[in-house]
């Protein structure tokens, strides 16, 4: 049924109910796709939906979106073009009568190596908000930048994800021997993503409160930074605890994570008991609560952490008193 012949490579993998299951280890195991969509981009009037259109198919694994249209110069196919350029090993090519994306199957990538990207991307950002509101303001041009970085290494991840799910060669390939890894490696790139999101979300509204106001008074700024610490913190030791699989560390984050957004709840009260100037304010809460919604998003890596520790015979031991046996 797997098409094995005599000489090829297999990988014998115990399943969790303790049957055995034989996977072919060939070279190539990128999953045949051989999708194509064709939109009729003329008729397809809803606003953004074109854009939604080509990105959902990218992660979805379709080969090729082929934009059927009487105008391949209409500018909402500039837009395409332009998130095509956030898409990893994707192409576009214009005829007279359409805009034809192409989705190269090249799988040959290190999902841990996305996470660190993903991850260190998220850290800059938040070291570049921290660094303007100390006063360097500057810094606050190089956000946009890494929030596309982001979602580009945030895309590829998931569509390798999708992959591993029609291809069980591919996802074994990749480390993903238990197929609820694929659920928890959903869960942890959407975390950082999600992070990624909000730390834009300060970046601008602190850029238009520096344009309205000047810089933020030191004393002001010097209550932020120290709970922005502490973020970057909770993000490194999550990104620790996944890459050593530590369900001990992980609780230990999932704790400090109560402790920050506690601190970051009594640190937006205390602002505005000292600030006068009511939209000044209402800048300052935004950033603590959209803070409050990293936290709660790296959170979610920890909780990944301690459920995949339960799950496997092998990592239960790290909780130091617990024993999973079958019956």
């Amino acid at each position: 049924m797997m098409g094995l012949k005599r000489g090829d490579k297999v990988l014998l993998v115990t399943n969790q109910d303790g049957s055995l299951a034989l996977y072919p280890m060939a070279t190539d195991v990128t999953p045949r796709i051989s999708l194509v969509l064709e939109v009729n981009a003329d008729k397809m009037l809803e606003r953004n939906v074109l854009e939604r259109i080509l990105v959902g198919a990218y992660l979805e694994g379709i080969k090729r979106v082929i934009f059927k249209t009487s105008n391949p110069d209409d500018p909402k196919f500039e837009r395409l073009k332009q998130i095509s350029q956030k898409l990893i090993n994707a192409r576009y090519t214009v005829t007279p009568d359409a805009v034809e994306f192409e989705f190269q199957q090249n799988f040959d990538a290190d999902f841990t190596n996305l996470v660190v990207r993903l991850s260190a991307s998220l850290l800059s950002m938040i070291a570049y908000i921290k660094r303007a509101i100390n006063g360097q303001p500057e810094y606050l041009k190089n956000i946009e930048k890494m929030e596309n970085e982001i979602d580009r290494d945030y895309w590829w991840a998931l569509r390798i994800l999708v992959a591993s799910q029609i291809n069980r060669g591919l996802a074994i390939n990749l480390g993903f021997r238990n197929p609820a890894h694929i659920i928890g490696n959903r869960a942890i790139i959407r975390a950082l993503e999600l992070a990624g999101d909000y730390a834009y979300e300060i970046a601008q509204d602190l850029q238009e409160l520096i344009d309205s106001y000047g810089n933020i008074p030191k004393d002001t700024a010097d209550i932020i930074a120290k709970t922005i610490d502490k973020c970057e913190d909770l993000i490194s030791h999550s990104i620790y605890a996944l890459h050593a699989l530590d369900p001990l560390r992980a609780n230990e984050n999932l704790n400090e994570a109560l402790e920050l957004r506690e601190e970051l709840r009594r640190t937006c009260l205390e602002l505005a008991d000292k600030t006068i100037d009511k939209k000044f304010l209402i800048y300052l809460s935004r950033l603590i609560s959209r803070l409050i919604d990293v936290v709660e998003s790296v959170s979610t890596i920890n909780e990944v952490i301690i459920n995949r520790c339960l799950g496997n015979e092998e990592t239960i031991p790290r909780f130091r008193h617990l024993e999973l046996r079958r019956e």
